[in-house]
């Protein structure tokens, strides 16, 4: 077998790091966690700007946005899906007002809302020359399931893989960008050696088109791959020198700073002997060193959402508290649905 990258869930940028996980066990937690070498706030707002790119203005003044936030500096062991929620602010003549909030990540699109949800399938037992090993496995996905519909849509399907004796399977929601989801997905594969072979999988998934997409292939990380050859720096003892060509482009991972401005990090990897793995801010499984680099060039698929809403400025400002993880508007012609109310407690955060 092909052995592929294992990993440990680290996730973070300089400016907020933040993901919605879901463990197999059913714990679902909101992690912050800064990574080991922060880069510094000027690389992040050194971004190129595209003077093709007008910004939305129909979005930036939409009467309505969903934002989604967790709280930052708490041990992410004591926070559960309920200490996550999503706020939905409205703007009019007299300003920018919160209606109420409630728990969970919820998404709008095309007047339709949509809740972010972990799933999960039961792996059978391993077999090794014909004899079981360990017990079941369980592998993880996600949905958004239709709020005030019945509309469901498959995100992530769980895989189908032989895990025993492996960590548990998780998947995380590391940020959403209008429409698209950027999730990353822990899995370990066993295949009857010593020990199993966690694979990592990196995923945008858009909600307009139902689709992946492949961003990964639209993002100019030119100078990002330079920083981050530097931040790797010295290869191990024993290790050949690193070039440009051995740090592979694995994830990115939107944030957003204190004006709201979109802030996408990028996920880099390299190789590196089984006990280096780790030792960096930055981690894509066994046999790996990473790091995070700023991109300085935002996608052209995401630039219809940057900048974000003043609304969404407004949230960031008034509550410094809560980290945004994203925001969705009702754009021209729509609204968020009445429906929605029934789902909203009031009250802003405390």
């Amino acid at each position: 077998m092909i052995a592929r990258s294992a990993a440990r869930r680290t996730i973070g940028t300089a400016a907020a790091a933040f993901a919605l996980s879901a463990a197999a066990t059913g714990a679902y937690l909101w992690s912050r966690k800064p990574p080991a070498s922060p880069i510094p706030s000027s690389a992040l707002s050194a971004r190129l700007v595209d003077p093709d790119a007008a910004p939305d203005a129909t979005r930036r003044s939409s009467p309505d946005v969903l934002v989604w936030a967790g709280q930052a500096g708490l041990n992410p062991h004591e926070q559960d899906l309920d200490s996550v929620r999503t706020w939905w602010l409205t703007t009019d003549d007299q300003g920018t007002r919160v209606v109420g909030h409630t728990r969970g990540v919820l998404i709008l699109h095309d007047g339709m809302v949509w809740r972010w949800k972990p799933t999960e399938k039961e792996i059978p037992p391993c077999m090794c020359d014909g004899t079981p090993v360990a017990g079941k496995g369980v592998s993880v996905g996600a949905d958004l399931v239709g709020v005030g519909h019945a509309g469901n849509v498959t995100v992530v399907s769980p895989p189908d893989f032989c895990n025993a004796d492996a960590p548990p399977a998780s998947i995380t929601l590391l940020g959403t960008v209008g429409p698209f989801l950027f999730v990353r997905t822990d899995h370990t594969e066993y295949g009857c050696g010593a020990h199993g072979i966690s694979v990592p999988r990196f995923v945008v998934w858009s909600l307009a088109s139902r689709q992946e997409q492949d961003l990964l292939r639209a993002v100019d990380v030119t100078r990002a791959r330079q920083t981050a050859l530097a931040q790797l720096g010295p290869s191990p003892p024993g290790e050949p020198s690193l070039t440009l060509a051995d740090v592979d482009l694995v994830s990115l991972q939107p944030a957003f700073d204190s004006t709201g401005r979109l802030v996408l990090q990028a996920g880099f990897k390299t190789f590196a002997c089984h006990a280096c793995t780790g030792a960096t801010s930055f981690t894509w499984g066994q046999y790996s060193r990473g790091v995070l680099a700023p991109v300085d060039v935002i996608p052209a698929p995401l630039r219809a959402f940057d900048p974000a809403p003043d609304a969404v400025a407004w949230f960031v400002a008034r509550f410094p508290d809560l980290v945004v993880g994203g925001w969705t508007a009702a754009g021209s012609g729509s609204a968020v649905p009445d429906s929605l109310r029934q789902e909203m407690e009031p009250g802003q955060p405390r």
